[in-house]
């Protein structure tokens, strides 16, 4: 009589490490989305104003639009990355391992948008809003802030960790 085999599958070490790194990359991607986005400076960085990104939101300028719309949606995608990962780990059938996939690759993909579009409104030293000005005086401009390194790390690793972690 031939043993049967048992169907029941463990899980690899790797899944379990891009989990980790992927719940990594989602924190940092939160943390950074609610954190000091830009500041600027005055002459040997005595920084004298900071910015959020919440306080983009009555702008008027594409950049600015752009830049935000780009760092939410990395955000939410670095989040949906590691719960794809969680529930691939449960549940593995095809839909959610492409679901975390392409979560994966958005993430990197607009989080990397985000950083560009962030550089591009600190260089061009206007910011809308309540802070409707700019800044043209030599040693004055607007530099990134801890928040937006923090929102491309964090979806960049969070991607990557969501897609390595959704592979067979």
């Amino acid at each position: 009589m031939a043993k049967k085999k048992s169907r029941k599958k463990k899980l690899s070490t790797l899944t379990i490490a891009m989990l980790a790194v992927a719940l990594v990359g989602a924190v940092l991607a939160v943390v950074g989305l609610f954190n000091d986005w830009m500041h600027y400076s005055i002459g040997d960085n005595i920084e004298t104003e900071s910015m959020t990104l919440q306080d983009f939101a009555e702008t008027e300028s594409a950049n600015q639009i752009m830049m935000q719309t780009f760092a939410w949606i990395a955000g939410i995608l670095a989040v949906a990355g590691f719960a794809l990962v969680l529930v691939r780990m449960l549940v593995n059938i095809g839909p959610v391992r492409l679901a975390g996939k392409i979560a994966g690759i958005g993430a990197v993909l607009f989080g990397v948008l985000a950083l560009i579009f962030s550089f591009v409104v600190a260089s061009e030293g206007v910011i809308g809003g309540n802070f409707g000005f700019s800044i043209d005086i030599d040693g004055v401009g607007w530099e990134l802030s801890y928040g937006a390194y923090l929102l491309a790390a964090g979806s960049i690793v969070g991607g990557i960790g969501a897609f390595v972690g959704s592979k067979k």
